[in-house]
């Protein structure tokens, strides 16, 4: 979704510089002047400084230019992956949701999965448990999805599973 569509029915819209842009800090809120215009006050009392925000704009700006192409991509990656995940590996997204999905597997195996996947340089969370004999990752879709292709992804799944 466009970052526009997205804010459209919002009257503000926070984005997070360290969240989407690297940035070490920092947030923006955006939304009609009216709106913000005595905002200023509202952030100096709860001690924002713009003086001192500098670096953390130049970081955002840096990785703002090509975001949304970025993103898209990493998701269209993430997507691939899922539609070629090995047996035994179950993924459950939020419909029309975020870009954190769920991936299960069997309980036994999740530490194991773990282990041999930050030996192949894939990092992935501790697990939750959610059921009795099911591990629960958490996966959030970033930019880090665009390192590898999903093919090679997946197989890497393939592989630590197997072990």
């Amino acid at each position: 979704i466009a970052p526009a569509d997205y804010a459209a029915p919002f009257d503000t819209v926070y984005v997070s510089l360290w969240k989407c842009f690297n940035s070490l800090n920092g947030a923006i809120l955006a939304g009609p002047r009216a709106l913000l215009d005595d905002m200023v006050h509202t952030r100096r009392m709860f001690g924002g400084a713009l003086f001192n925000a500098w670096p953390f704009a130049v970081l955002a700006r840096h990785y703002a230019e090509g975001f949304v192409s970025r993103l898209t991509s990493a998701i269209a990656v993430s997507e691939a992956f899922v539609r070629n995940l090995p047996h035994g590996l179950r993924a459950q997204r939020v419909p029309h949701g975020t870009n954190v999905f769920k991936l299960s597997v069997a309980q036994d195996k999740a530490q194991a999965l773990r282990e041999h996947l930050y030996g192949q340089d894939v990092i992935v969370p501790l697990p939750a448990r959610t059921a009795q004999d099911t591990a629960t990752f958490l996966l959030h879709v970033n930019e880090t999805w665009n390192r590898v292709d999903a093919d090679t992804l997946a197989a890497r799944f393939t592989r630590a599973l197997s072990a």
